[in-house]
């Protein structure tokens, strides 16, 4: 159980949430949802205890079989205390040198992939969840190398080994394939079978089967709080809140320039591997001017790997015969050459981003 009553928080002297109250009730299953920076990650940490505030927090747990009694932290006032882990949107694993300082380039080049940690340096080899979460076959991978999917799987893994009553967690699903989806959903509700109680930070229009309440936040306040039903509900009842994007906004964005090309891409016979490991093979692909191409495949089957061959990441591009707007890679061309005529975001560029930079 879960209960806050009339918490703020307030950062730079900027109030993030303003007089929160909600219970959250063994058996519920909440997801906090609201628009981008409306507070619903400083709720999950004022949850976890990872950030200053006013107002009160009771957690309790119910003793349960599942739970020997000395594993669980006594208030006290002589009730149970929940644990509670989180899993962050971002993750926040450590090099061999204990810092955090990777870059987004650097898992695609092989020398300096090998400074990260590998998984099994990250999970006690008796984790349950390592062949639950299907990590058995990564367990000698660099983390650098994972792709979202597997990183999302492993962050799992290793909040699971803390046996949670609670968890919490930040847009699980963001960046993960519908195959990704389908199995973190089955996890996730397997989890809860098991007597875990699971709290997700997600859009409202991505909410999965298990969740049973919801909590919308707006500006950090309280938008609504009740069932699922009552907020599908809710949200009917309500004009449709779609922004439009301001049209004088969009005559004073530069326009590209026109660059006279046949092919932005052509891939010849393209072969990528990092220690011995294959990761593309043969690929063959021609992408003329004009086309619109969907790129699919199950986590980790090298899609990440094949963009960062086009937009100037891997220096394994320069082995290959890979041409970009009808030019050679490695005819002179800087990367910013290239990233001029190429926008690009994945969730897996935003992990590298400055936390410190402002925009």
């Amino acid at each position: 159980m879960l209960e806050l009553t009339d918490v703020s928080v307030s950062l730079a002297g900027k109030k993030i949430l303003d007089h929160i109250s909600v219970r959250m009730e063994l058996g519920q299953q909440w997801a906090i949802t609201g628009r981008t920076g409306s507070g619903k990650t400083s709720l999950a940490k004022v949850i976890t205890g990872d950030i200053f505030y006013s107002g009160t927090k009771l957690l309790g747990a119910a003793r349960d079989a599942r739970i020997p009694n000395e594993q669980i932290a006594p208030s006290p006032d002589g009730h149970t205390i929940a644990r509670i882990s989180f899993v962050p949107q971002e993750h926040q694993f450590k090099n061999l040198n204990n810092t955090s300082d990777f870059y987004y380039q650097q898992r695609f080049n092989s020398s300096e992939a090998g400074q990260s940690l590998i998984v099994s340096d990250l999970l006690d080899p008796d984790n349950n969840w390592i062949d639950l979460l299907h990590l058995r076959e990564l367990v000698d991978r660099p983390i650098l190398q994972l792709s979202n999917g597997e990183n999302k799987r492993l962050q799992l893994a290793q909040k699971l080994q803390d046996k949670p009553d609670i968890l919490i967690l930040d847009n699980p699903f963001l960046g993960l394939d519908v195959s990704g989806r389908t199995i973190l959903g089955r996890i996730l509700a397997g989890l809860i079978e098991f007597g875990v109680q699971v709290i997700l930070i997600a859009a409202s229009s991505d909410l999965p089967a298990f969740v049973t309440h919801v909590l919308s936040l707006n500006n950090g306040k309280v938008d609504f709080s009740g069932t699922r039903v009552e907020f599908e509900d809710y949200q009917a009842s309500r004009v449709s809140d779609v922004h439009h994007i301001n049209s004088d906004l969009l005559r004073s964005l530069k326009p590209a320039p026109w660059l006279p090309f046949e092919f932005a891409v052509r891939m010849i016979n393209v072969n990528i591997s990092y220690d011995g490991k294959i990761v593309l093979e043969n690929i063959n692909w021609e992408l003329k001017r004009g086309d619109c191409w969907s790129l699919s495949g199950p986590n980790g089957a090298g899609k990440s790997t094949l963009l960062s061959l086009i937009t100037g990441d891997n220096p394994q591009a320069y082995a290959n015969d890979i041409f970009l707007f009808d030019r050679k890679r490695g005819t002179g061309e800087s990367i910013w050459d290239i990233k001029h005529n190429i926008g690009f975001v994945s969730p897996e560029l935003h992990l590298f981003f400055d936390q410190g930079a402002s925009c």
